[in-house]
């Protein structure tokens, strides 16, 4: 069971889901969330040509978070084997954007296409950083932020892939 406070913390700086609708862009920023971590590869303003600047992070990843070919008890080096380099290193810029954005205190909405398998991957990493979490911790709460999300071997040897490489 997750801490009360923890809970309360990572809700209030970070939100994880789909690309945005414009209404929920229009929620978000009345919440006060002001930055946005996009891994859908899909440019928001080639989606919504009338949108206001505003600060987002784009990155492409692929989504070998799904369904991956790694075993029940993932490790760090199964993301590098089924992983090409360029993806592994965007996925570690991600994590080290969010987690720069958490410590500043700035909310965060992060988002791929679904809001399924990138993003909840991302996020996971960058909290079992931010909060100094075991990825057992960090896995709940970024179902309690997402209870869509898919945590799976590759999302979880990804993580730990990410917490060996910023050491």
């Amino acid at each position: 069971m997750l801490p009360t406070s923890l809970r309360m913390a990572a809700t209030g700086l970070l939100r994880i889901g789909s690309l945005p609708s414009r209404q929920l862009l229009r929620e978000l920023h009345q919440a006060g969330f002001r930055r946005y971590l996009n891994l859908s590869g899909v440019d928001l303003h080639t989606v919504y040509p009338t949108l206001p600047p505003l600060p987002i992070r784009l990155f492409f990843l692929a989504d070998v978070f799904s369904s991956p070919p790694v075993p029940v008890q993932p490790i760090a080096q199964d993301y590098l084997r089924h992983v090409p380099a360029e993806q592994t290193q965007a996925f570690l810029q991600a994590v080290t954007v969010l987690r720069a954005w958490l410590a500043e205190g700035r909310a965060v909405y992060a988002f791929c296409y679904q809001g399924e398998g990138r993003s909840p991957a991302v996020a996971l990493a960058a909290l079992c950083g931010h909060f100094q979490l075991p990825l057992d911790t960090a896995r709940e709460l970024v179902h309690v932020l997402r209870p869509q999300a898919k945590i799976t071997a590759m999302s979880l040897a990804a993580a730990k892939w990410a917490g060996e490489s910023s050491l």
